[in-house]
């Protein structure tokens, strides 16, 4: 490192990785009542469904509307529809996170951002599940949801996932380079198929390039 001084961790996020589990449980106790009892969560969900009108190469047509997915060749089949789908906390999370971070709480900071991201996941399985009902309703099958920036779908697709979904563009955007804003928000695509195999559903962790270090898999 050409001999240059390697920067200490602040004090505070020391004290919190040191912290006892007794800490960190009241932490999350805490936190859990503010997400369920101060109302800064709210939680928005939308999802359109889209025929495909063409498949040309990797690339959907849409009404309107091309959608590449590079991973279309592992689909379990053409799909004759795709589901666009999105789901957000709102703005007020990250702000209540910083706030506690500016406020020298680090361990409740953390405990926050952790149970809103487990509450946002929740939230979209809840909205896939509400795709597959209706999916089923129409004699169709589903396959495994997709987000952006994982192998099947490029992060530049978090927009045009967005646009599809029907989410007020004023609530969820994408920035430049992809990132949802607020944070708390998740965007995804399900193919539609009324051939689909039985065996055409995975976990939605399959294709996810965090799912080594995930620590949201096991709960």
């Amino acid at each position: 490192m050409s001999g240059a001084a390697v920067s200490e961790a602040p004090p505070c996020l020391t004290r919190t990785r040191q912290a006892r589990p007794a800490s960190i449980a009241r932490a999350r106790e805490t936190a859990r009542g503010m997400l369920s009892g101060e109302g800064f969560a709210q939680a928005l969900a939308t999802h359109r469904v889209h025929p495909v009108r063409a498949v040309r190469g990797e690339v959907l047509e849409l009404d309107g509307v091309s959608l590449r997915v590079p991973g279309l060749a592992g689909w379990p089949g053409p799909p004759q529809a795709v589901a666009a789908a999105a789901c957000s906390l709102g703005p007020e999370i990250e702000a209540r996170v910083s706030a506690l971070f500016k406020a020298r709480r680090p361990l409740l900071a953390l405990a926050l951002d952790e149970l809103a991201s487990e509450k946002l996941f929740r939230l979209s399985e809840r909205l896939y599940a509400r795709i597959r009902r209706e999916a089923r309703r129409s004699g169709l099958e589903t396959g495994s949801p997709e987000n952006p920036g994982d192998a099947v779908l490029p992060i530049q697709a978090q927009a045009v996932v967005l646009r599809l979904s029907g989410m007020d563009a004023s609530a969820v955007r994408a920035d430049p380079l992809g990132m949802l804003r607020p944070l708390k928000s998740l965007a995804f695509v399900v193919p539609l198929g009324a051939d689909f195999p039985g065996s055409a559903l995975r976990s939605r962790c399959a294709t996810c390039a965090s799912r080594e270090t995930c620590g949201y898999r096991a709960r």
